[in-house]
């Protein structure tokens, strides 16, 4: 075959209907190669290929002819937007680099779309970049201002983001989608009126659009504000019954509010009915069963969870923790060691650590952990100590024993050093077999203790109710676990919360025992310092807890408001400002008018301390106080009030 026969190519002429070339934005005389005939005639629309194909070959007949030249363009732009749908950007960089050959000069296009092609490749900056041309091409293409958002609020740029969006707006004020990702930069800035007032405009443009359903429901969640997001969650079930993310985030809601019933109704119906297979599913529901003390349920719900998603980490972590609180310790280390595997070195470690620390069972923990490559050097120190008190015990206890009594009655000024070594000496007695605290034993010794009662001198704790046994028993637990001071804490909010629901006295006791361990790092010098030190970090504690206790509470700012008003107390006070604290994405003004609302049902004193911490909360970091005096002023203003 010579060349001449070799570029010959046969073109037939479709003729379109107007109106058909026009919505498929092909040329009235469509050119189709010969050999794609029968694919013309076997489909109902013409293959994409088949346009490409012919009118390539129209162009090297008539390469001058502008006509099936833009024409061709338009068609490797489409080709490019179904290589970006089909998520493959090599292709999508050959067709736009085909329109870029044939345009005479490159439109606003070519930017636009080699900038979606950066963005598929990650490089946000690139990205941005070629959008800006693009649009100094074109100013008012909904698109290009579109996608440039998305860019700037992927970058975090949430105020250059909007300004863009609000472009879309004025483009095209029917355009939901510019509505819906405003809102999306309005919750990113914690601005969650404006927020909602964008998601409310995308429902009224698009009554069957489940998005801003979803979206008002999970800003109210963040603002604690949980029975009006299932209000929005259940509205967005009437638009979508089987969008899973509904429910899901619907549990959460009705967890907090202490709905649990409806919480496990919401995600069995994620599972079992909707068959949505995601490891964190399972994961919220196994947590729910297991704080309501049905273990089996939760570990079969964990275990089912782990057999779609065998390396999800966070359900690896749960089921070793749950087997471990169930005292099956050896089934806990594997679940624990599946952790390293998954990249998880760290919690492994620090999990198989803490598991026979707290039994102090260090024969089981060197052997765990003396394998494992690369250990942290802190680490390898605590197992030679490990080691070496294990095999001093009674030497060590003695020396410990002299030591920490003779330290302890010189901070607390009293001469009763031997009685208070004697009581020492009882509270080792309780430990079991296992070194676990007899409980029964302990509470038995604590009542008969005169020598332990006087060490209850020393506080002046301004709750009347504060119940000495209270006191002596997580006084005692903070003796006994004084190694480790992850485990102290976990034991004393443990036991004491089961028994004791004054907030402050837990948290003295904490700070109490705390310190007691750090008097091995004090000098005699140094004592002077002490009860300032007591104050602030019992003032830390209180508000550490506090804070774990608030979510306890599953309550709103406002019904913490509405309980004060009908019995004014100092936990409830705790509980208020540990919300104001811990809500900084909440104005100041949404708090003040909550309260303003009840001013004259509010206790004056209660009033006064709610006002300080809404003041102080945020402050100017070049005047008023930081953080740490905000907690310990406002510390010392509740424990102010009988």
């Amino acid at each position: 075959m010579d060349k001449k026969q070799e570029d010959y190519v046969a073109l037939v002429y479709l003729s379109l209907k107007p109106e058909v070339a026009k919505r498929h934005n092909l040329p009235l005389k469509l050119p189709v190669r010969a050999e794609d005939m029968l694919k013309v005639m076997n489909e109902d629309k013409i293959p994409l290929e088949v346009v490409v194909r012919g009118l390539e070959s129209q162009l090297k007949i008539t390469p001058e002819d502008e006509y099936y030249r833009s024409y061709l363009i338009s068609a490797y732009l489409e080709k490019v937007k179904e290589a970006i749908r089909e998520k493959s950007p090599e292709t999508a960089r050959v067709y736009l680099e085909k329109a870029g050959k044939v345009m005479e000069k490159e439109d606003h296009r070519y930017s636009f779309f080699k900038g979606l092609i950066a963005k598929m490749h990650g490089d946000l900056a690139s990205a941005e970049r070629e959008l800006r041309i693009s649009l100094q091409k074109a100013p008012s293409d909904l698109l290009a201002n579109f996608e440039l958002a998305n860019i700037l609020l992927e970058s975090g740029e949430y105020e250059d983001a909007l300004n863009y969006y609000k472009a879309c707006m004025e483009i095209e004020p029917q355009f939901s989608l510019s509505y819906l990702k405003a809102g999306d930069a309005y919750m990113s800035m914690r601005r969650f009126d404006k927020a909602e007032e964008m998601y409310k405009r995308v429902s009224e443009l698009d009554a069957n659009m489940v998005e801003p359903y979803i979206r008002l429901g999970v800003g109210n969640n963040i603002q604690q504000r949980f029975k009006r997001a299932i209000e929005w969650f259940e509205k967005g079930m009437q638009v979508k019954k089987d969008e899973w993310s509904l429910y899901y985030n619907a549990a959460y809601s009705y967890d907090k509010i202490g709905r649990i019933d409806k919480a496990i109704w919401m995600l069995k119906y994620v599972i079992d009915e909707l068959h949505v297979d995601l490891p964190f599913v399972y994961n919220e529901l196994g947590l729910i069963y297991q704080k309501l003390g049905l273990y089996e349920t939760a570990l079969d719900t964990f275990l089912r969870g782990l057999d779609s998603a065998p390396n999800d980490a966070t359900l690896v972590l749960n089921t070793a923790n749950l087997y471990r609180s169930l005292n099956m310790v050896n089934i806990a280390k594997e679940y624990y060691l599946r952790l390293g595997e998954l990249n998880e070195k760290e919690k492994m470690i620090n999990n198989i650590y803490d598991m026979y620390e707290e039994r102090f069972d260090v024969d089981n923990l060197v052997l765990s952990l003396d394998s494992i490559a690369d250990l942290p050097q802190e680490m390898e120190e605590y197992l030679y100590e490990a080691q070496h008190i294990k095999q001093n015990y009674e030497d060590y206890i003695n020396g410990y024993l002299s030591k920490f009594s003779s330290i302890l009655a010189y901070a607390l000024n009293s001469p009763h050093t031997y009685g208070i070594r004697k009581a020492i000496t009882n509270i080792l007695q309780n430990l079991r077999e296992d070194n676990q605290i007899d409980f029964l034993r302990l509470n038995s010794s604590i009542k008969g203790s005169k020598d332990l009662n006087t060490l209850k001198d020393w506080y002046v704790h301004p709750d009347d109710k504060l119940d000495p046994e209270v006191a002596m028993r997580t006084l005692a637990i903070s003796i006994l676990y004084h190694r480790d001071p992850f485990v102290l804490k976990r034991m004393i909010t443990g036991s004491t919360l089961l028994t004791h629901r004054n907030l402050r006295a837990i948290a003295a006791n904490i700070g109490l025992g705390i310190l007691i361990r750090e008097l091995f790092m004090y000098s005699m010098e140094e004592m002077d310092e002490f009860k300032y030190d007591l104050v602030r970090e019992i003032s830390e504690f209180n508000w550490q807890l506090g804070r774990k206790a608030s979510d306890v509470e599953k309550m709103s700012f406002e019904e913490k408001i509405d309980a004060l008003v009908k019995k004014p107390n100092v936990d409830m006070l705790f509980l208020t400002s540990f919300d104001i604290c811990s809500h900084p994405e909440r104005e100041d003004e949404e708090y003040i008018e909550i309260v303003n609302s009840r001013a004259e049902e509010l206790n004056e004193d209660i009033k006064s301390v709610i006002y300080f911490m809404i003041r102080s909360r945020n402050p100017n970091p070049n005047e008023g106080l930081y953080m740490d005096d905000i907690i310990l002023e406002t510390f010392k203003k509740i424990y102010s009030i009988r």
